[in-house]
């Protein structure tokens, strides 16, 4: 197929392009994008198979296309169609804050439901105060939020055994961001404890001593508790002798210290 006929993304951004200029393009894009994707094969037991939904595993564009039309559901036909407080998502999980005076969970299942047969929310409501989104499990302790560390039943206690051969860096790599996170969260004393004896025993099974996770965390606690060096006012978000800091933005709960808020 000849691409002389396709004209270049940058002339859209000229300022002479016209309505018909940019109906063109998304049609040759479209195009473009349906010969792509309908090259969807899948070879099982020497047979060769042609799945009717879905994009294919591995291919480049897959993931793209994917978020374009995650992100187009969403906005079209639940962010604002639904009446809720919050939402947000992350990959296939999603954090749903709604008021159980104006909806309820019933209601905003079957919609989600209906809006493409081939997608099924599972929801899992809030339970005795607490609720569950990635790695973190927020509880309600009114009038205050806590969170705790959860980890799923499937999750396994292997990292790169002490034994090997590896680089220390690589295999204390999982024990450090363990403990930066341990550290990082505004655990509740009892839950970090417990936190910090649950990386002892994933040490302790990978054959680690643990001397060396104590001295580790102690280290951490150490940098972490220095004073930063002071920022450079010329360039904001930079230090004086480091590169950018991150900026992380401040999360209110207040909406979930109501009683007929849910999650």
């Amino acid at each position: 197929m000849s691409t002389s006929r396709f004209r270049k993304p940058s002339r859209l951004l000229e300022p002479n392009y016209t309505n018909t200029t940019i109906k063109t393009f998304t049609d040759q894009t479209c195009t473009l994008l349906q010969a792509m994707l309908n090259q969807n094969y899948v070879t099982y037991q020497t047979q060769i198979y042609r799945p009717t939904k879905g994009v294919a595993m591995g291919s480049p564009i897959s993931g793209l296309i994917a978020e374009i039309f995650l992100q187009s559901l969403e906005r079209t036909h639940i962010k604002f169609p639904l009446d809720t407080k919050l939402y947000t998502s992350y990959i296939d999980d999603i954090l749903i804050i709604y008021d159980t005076a104006h909806i309820n969970l019933d209601t905003i299942t079957h919609y989600a439901n209906t809006i493409n047969n081939n997608l099924e929310l599972c929801p899992t409501p809030e339970r005795n105060n607490r609720f569950s989104f990635l790695d973190l499990a927020t509880i309600r302790n009114t009038p205050h939020l806590e969170i705790d560390i959860i980890r799923k039943p499937t999750t396994t206690d292997t990292t790169i055994s002490y034994l090997s051969n590896h680089p220390q860096e690589q295999k204390l790599a999982a024990y450090r961001f363990l403990i930066n996170r341990m550290l990082n969260l505004p655990l509740h004393k009892n839950r970090l404890e417990n936190e910090w004896q649950t990386i002892l025993h994933i040490a302790k099974n990978n054959h680690f001593p643990t001397a060396l996770i104590h001295n580790l965390r102690h280290r951490m606690t150490q940098k972490r508790n220095q004073s930063p060096p002071p920022p450079n006012p010329h360039i904001p978000g930079r230090t004086k002798n480091g590169p950018l800091s991150p900026s992380y933005p401040q999360i209110s709960g207040r909406s979930l210290t109501y009683s007929n808020m849910q999650a």
